[in-house]
């Protein structure tokens, strides 16, 4: 899990994400708490779930993230409807040769408001075009000097 990813620089998300990636289960403690817990019978991992996805926001948050981030892209397809038991969920597709490329939000509208999640894709959209784009720049001339 990257803790606080707005506040840490793309290189730094790469190399966590790569991390859990290539790193055996047993290394790192969450997926080694998900493989343990799925050994469980299935009335007792639904108790469980149940517990950490609708009693504790605590325990969800901890445990589960508050949104998830999917794509099948690297198959050159999409995914038009993401169901996830998460509060959001965010999934795109391939990215084109003009860099085009289709983003969705899953979210939860008990939770949120459709105006919220609009204004959350206008601010991704923004921040791909902008913001990235500026610091991938800025990486690339650091790496060519």
């Amino acid at each position: 899990m990257v803790q606080k990813p707005e506040a840490k620089p793309l290189l730094e998300i790469n190399e966590a994400l790569h991390y859990f990636k290539r790193s055996p289960i047993d290394s790192v403690s969450l997926l080694k708490r998900m493989r343990r817990t799925s050994k469980f019978p299935w009335p007792i991992r639904a108790i469980i779930w149940n517990y950490g996805l609708y009693l504790s926001g605590y325990c969800k948050a901890k445990n589960f993230g508050t949104f998830s981030v999917s794509s099948v892209s690297q198959l050159d397809a999409n995914t038009i409807h993401l169901l996830t038991p998460l509060t959001s969920a965010l999934n795109y597709g391939p990215i084109s040769a003009n860099g085009d490329c289709t983003i969705r939000l899953t979210f939860d509208h008990r939770v949120m408001d459709g105006l919220t999640i609009a204004k959350v894709l206008s601010f991704i959209e923004e921040s791909i075009n902008i913001s990235i784009r500026e610091e991938i720049e800025n990486q690339n001339e650091t790496q060519v000097a």
